[in-house]
């Protein structure tokens, strides 16, 4: 078991191997927009994603905080209470302040969780002096995930078929699970600390530091617009993006499905990807990669195109988010690595919520294929620039 998992024998590594299952069950990934769209109007659906949004990552630094000072464990457990609650109001609201009040309560638990289940796992290595095997260990948990997302994202559709609300009733289930298997893991010693507000602010100070130091300084142009653009392909504008090319909650339930396959093969095979091309040639090929990508999307309709667009994009996505882990966490002390990966969180996911906000008519599907031209300009500019990064500053050996 610990040559197919590496360092389950440790209780906190199988917890993290469970919790990466429990976590990524996204029943209503595919059909959270047709529900509401069944009780409130569009306008209504965009103001209720972009405030949820707001306040999760207005409270992703705080959260990161806490985590920090109270441990990876009580916040952990926090977070998927609070998912459970978001999840279970969501499915029994017929109105506008119902699905709010649900959302809110979501995204304030995704921020407790945001970053500190990562920590949790590198924590826990470096307790026991095995941290260069983080590598291994998140490219396993991230398998586990997608192959999790892919059944209940499956299931997610057929479910939504029969019940609309029956999606979000099975994420309620799954959040449900995750806390008593917390409750049998132990906090890492390595970040425990009497709590005062003087070590308190020292943390987000630290935090926000490391993220803006020299030590980042090459890496955190692409990373922050590598994840911002796989946070502004989700929510309204992935499920605007779903009905462009005539897709409906069942229906697109069964294509995010399809697209875990490849996407479980490539994140499987990302550690030797990574140490193969180095770190900056990775991120240069995925900015290039999604810009040739919504360049595609923005150019072309229909189910069999759509079905090629999405399995791509789902790739590109996760690949995203493994490039951002394992190169932050490589450059994070253990003191606050929480709240500077929180801090990371929270401005990438800025631009979604400013479109949402204030720029929610692009999100129209004539108007979808302007929005995913102007991410595909996106991707070009940050590929030059890290380019130009890499000819000007030779890579650094992490």
């Amino acid at each position: 078991m610990s040559n197919l998992f590496p360092h389950s024998k440790l209780r906190n590594i199988r917890i993290f191997y469970l919790l990466s299952i429990f976590t990524n069950a996204w029943f209503a990934l595919p059909n959270w927009m047709f529900l509401f769209n069944k009780y409130v109007t569009k306008p209504e659906i965009g103001f209720i994603d972009a405030f949820a949004i707001l306040l999760g990552i207005s409270l992703e630094i705080p959260t990161g905080l806490i985590s920090d000072v109270f441990g990876k464990k009580r916040t952990l457990i926090l977070g998927n209470t609070l998912l459970a609650m978001g999840s279970l109001t969501i499915a029994f609201s017929t109105t506008f302040s119902g699905f709010l009040i649900g959302n809110c309560i979501t995204f304030v638990g995704f921020a407790f969780n945001s970053g500190s289940l990562e920590a949790f796992a590198y924590d826990s290595l470096v307790e026991k002096g095995k941290e260069k095997d983080y590598d291994q260990v998140v490219s396993k948990s991230t398998s586990l995930a997608i192959g999790m997302s892919f059944l209940s994202v499956f299931a997610g559709g057929f479910l939504f078929s029969i019940d609309a609300r029956l999606p979000f009733l099975a994420a309620t289930l799954t959040s449900v699970f995750c806390i008593p298997i917390l409750f049998f893991s132990t906090e890492p010693v390595i970040d425990t600390e009497h709590v005062t507000v003087q070590n308190s602010l020292s943390k987000l100070r630290d935090g926000m530091t490391t993220i803006f130091s020299l030590r980042f300084r090459d890496i955190l142009i692409p990373i922050l617009v590598i994840v911002s653009l796989a946070k502004l392909h989700q929510g309204v504008v992935r499920q605007s993006m779903a009905a462009y090319y005539s897709f409906n909650g069942e229906t697109f339930g069964y294509v995010l499905a399809i697209t875990m396959i490849p996407a479980l093969f490539i994140v499987s095979q990302f550690d030797k990807i990574r140490k193969k091309l180095g770190t900056q040639n990775l991120m240069m090929l995925t900015l290039g990669g999604y810009a040739l990508l919504f360049l595609f999307g923005a150019n072309t309709q229909g189910t069999i195109p759509g079905i090629a667009y999405f399995i791509v994009l789902m790739t590109w996505e996760r690949v995203a988010y493994q490039i951002m882990t394992v190169s932050a966490n490589e450059r994070i002390a253990s003191g606050h690595r929480a709240t500077a990966l929180s801090v990371l969180a929270l401005i990438s996911q800025v631009p979604y919520v400013v479109i949402m906000f204030f720029f929610a008519s692009w999100t129209e599907p004539a108007q979808i294929p302007f929005l995913i031209l102007g991410f595909s300009a996106i991707a070009v500019a940050t590929t030059g620039f890290t380019f130009y990064e890499m000819i000007r500053t030779p890579p650094k050996s992490l």
